[in-house]
């Protein structure tokens, strides 16, 4: 029955997450689940993402930048990660500075963007959104 396998390749895929958010490795049951997928047909491979637009990342800099009245506005030829490595940048500043609210207002235009980060202490580390 492929209803009842697809169930069980669910209740796996939770199983295996669940130990990982643990902190346990679980690289032979995510193979597992690789292989007992490919015999239903299944693919587990990421979609190929399309690059992050520039354009929108410019405007939510200059924005976030005219809101903290900065007059250092990154070059519109930066990259779009560079520009989200420098409003992450300028958070770690108005967090050094206790300044929490202007701080969350760039994690939230961030988040609005589709990047979403952690607080490390090695540092901030940053993502698409999935």
């Amino acid at each position: 029955n492929t209803a009842q396998a697809v169930a069980a390749l669910f209740d796996l895929a939770r199983e295996i997450n669940r130990h990982e958010n643990e902190g346990f490795e679980a690289g032979e049951a995510r193979e597992a689940l690789k292989e007992l997928g490919g015999v239903l047909g299944l693919s587990f491979e990421e979609p190929e993402r399309a690059p992050l637009d520039a354009a929108k990342f410019v405007e939510l800099a200059n924005f976030t930048y005219k809101e903290l009245n900065r007059t250092d506005v990154p070059d519109d030829s930066l990259s779009a990660a560079s520009i989200v490595d420098n409003l992450l940048l300028i958070r770690q500043e108005l967090r050094k500075e206790k300044k929490w609210q202007q701080a969350d207002m760039v994690r939230a235009k961030l988040d609005e963007a589709g990047i979403t980060f952690e607080d490390t202490p090695q540092g901030t580390v940053w993502r698409r959104k999935r």
